[in-house]
């Protein structure tokens, strides 16, 4: 086999293009295979303190503890990556535990996105000013100083009250990094609407002076304007007014033109890109109607119709019809299975896994984590009989040892898919003793 070929195996998708899924973003990453996706763009909660009103009607509050999140989520936080722990607490010190458990959860969430992305790849993260400084030394944090792109001012009018003790918040933030050197955009041209018909053509002069060139009657040479501009790191684009066609229903929706320029510089036809934050799926029929492979996550259930409404078309300007999303909701269908890491840990060899080697996979739920943290578990249960032969032992991550506690690997499977976390094929006790029912 070449190497290409081997390359080509490392970084497959397992997943079908167009496909949504529906439940927690964070399990559906890990599940999902590393160095696979060409742009990220994520729209998540601002930790704006407010209530919202989802696609499917439901409220939701955009404001967060630590009862919001599982014990695994901000539990290793710091064994994945210290300085994001060390910006979630800190956040805390200054905000409260509000804000250090929303960025526990982003933190988490974004450390699955840098695995998810190809060495040329890009990720955008939408904000506002509630929380836009932290996240910005979040994504210091895991995706390195060095490859922060832009800080992107989306500006928008839209009515407001007066206030004499501040401005009107009229824009939001989008932090653009690139996952390595490697990361190029393409140029975004917009027509000049306001060309200077006065600018003139420049040169040196004999001391390296800038001087205005001058033709051979000594007259000033004109530059002619330009017919189109660069765009830079701000957006004028307005919001979507309530009585659009492109609305949806969603308070929080984005604008396609924003998400129009976004999968234009950073992907070109057949790139695939994910929006692990999905909502009303905007980047999704953006990308689909620029030839973009893609794939979405979001957790609520009950906007499943809404959401395939606008992926057909019906109704709305601009969408292709006949776009028919693979609709997978993981409680049901499940997750999809990784093949860019080994099978679980091999515990033929308990000495080489415990001391010879220094990170692996949770026989249970996979999670990849340094040995130190994992801890001895008995395949078949003491309880169900006495059996120490290092054929069944396994490691597990505190959590799902935990889940197992004196049950089987089964029961234990069960009970995790049960609360909507992904499981690897469970490891199955193949050397039971006849005494032991």
């Amino acid at each position: 086999m070449s190497n290409l070929e081997k390359a080509v195996i490392a970084t497959a998708v397992n997943w079908k293009n167009r496909t949504l899924f529906i439940g927690d973003n964070l399990d559906v990453m890990r599940a999902m295979n590393s160095g696979t996706i060409d742009l990220i763009y994520l729209d998540p909660p601002f930790n704006s303190k407010r209530l919202y009103q989802s696609l499917s009607g439901t409220s939701f509050k955009d404001f967060w503890t630590f009862d919001d999140l599982r014990e695994v989520e901000f539990g290793l936080l710091a064994h994945q990556n210290q300085k994001a722990y060390d910006v979630a607490r800190a956040a805390g010190q200054v905000h409260g535990k509000g804000m250090q458990a929303y960025l526990t959860m982003m933190a988490t969430r974004l450390i699955e996105c840098r695995r998810l992305l190809k060495e040329t790849g890009s990720i955008y993260l939408h904000c506002d000013p509630s929380a836009n400084a932290y996240l910005r030394l979040l994504m210091d944090a895991i995706f390195g100083k060095d490859n922060f792109r832009n800080e992107i001012v989306w500006h928008y009018n839209r009515w407001t009250v007066k206030s004499k003790k501040s401005f009107p918040k009229l824009h939001d933030t989008i932090l653009f990094y690139a996952k390595s050197k490697k990361t190029k955009i393409n140029p975004i041209l917009v027509p000049n609407l306001t060309p200077n018909p006065s600018q003139y053509v420049s040169a040196k002069d004999e001391d390296g002076k800038t001087v205005v060139k001058k033709d051979a009657s000594g007259k000033p040479i004109k530059r002619t304007p330009s017919s189109h501009l660069v765009v830079g790191s701000t957006r004028d684009i307005p919001i979507i007014s309530p009585n659009s066609k492109e609305r949806v229903g969603q308070k929080t929706q984005k604008p396609q033109a924003l998400l129009e320029r976004i999968v234009k510089a950073s992907s070109n036809p057949g790139d695939i890109v994910l929006d692990p934050f999905c909502g009303c799926a905007t980047t999704l029929v953006q990308s689909d109607i620029m030839s973009r492979h893609w794939v979405g996550i979001d957790i609520d259930r009950m906007a499943i119709k809404k959401i395939n409404q606008r992926m057909t078309g019906a109704g709305k300007p601009g969408v292709p019809v006949g776009i028919k999303p693979i609709i997978r909701e993981v409680d049901k269908h499940g997750y999809p299975s990784r093949s860019d890491r080994g099978k679980p840990i091999d515990n033929k060899d308990a000495k080489q896994i415990l001391y010879g080697v220094q990170e692996g996979n949770c026989n249970l739920c996979g999670l990849h984590l340094p040995y130190a943290l994992f801890e001895v578990d008995h395949i078949w249960p003491k309880s169900k009989g006495l059996d120490e032969s290092i054929g069944n032992k396994q490691l597990l991550c505190s959590h799902c040892n935990r889940v197992k506690g004196n049950g089987t690997m089964e029961e234990a499977s069960a009970k995790l898919r049960k609360a909507g976390i992904a499981v690897v094929k469970p490891k199955r006790y193949a050397n039971r003793k006849n005494s032991v029912s």
